[in-house]
């Protein structure tokens, strides 16, 4: 069985300020991608806190989970991830502590 780290709950302004930059983040480092430049790559954020990428054979959906604190990337390739806040790296990390790529980027 594995044994949930214990995090302080952040106040929910701060969650919701910590996803909308993160998402946006995302945005910004796929844009690059989107056509012209590529024409089987898109990406939807038409549901308030979900970005879906879409590539010609694959989908990826990445959520935020306001009652858990939690952002969840469900992948056809590694299944579902879950990343949470860590205050004292900065980075949103799961539960094998490794960061989403996108908080590298800064």
């Amino acid at each position: 069985m594995r044994r949930r780290r214990l995090r302080p709950k952040l106040s929910a302004a701060n969650f919701e300020s910590l996803t909308t930059q993160f998402l946006d983040r995302v945005d910004a480092a796929v844009a690059p991608l989107l056509p012209p430049t590529n024409d089987v790559f898109a990406v939807d954020r038409s549901t308030p806190g979900t970005v879906i990428l879409r590539t010609a054979t694959k989908e990826f959906e990445l959520k935020v989970v306001s009652s858990k604190q939690q952002l969840h990337l469900q992948s056809p390739i590694s299944g579902l991830r879950k990343y949470e806040w860590n205050a004292k790296t900065q980075r949103w990390e799961d539960e094998v502590r490794k960061s989403l790529a996108v908080d590298r980027c800064s």
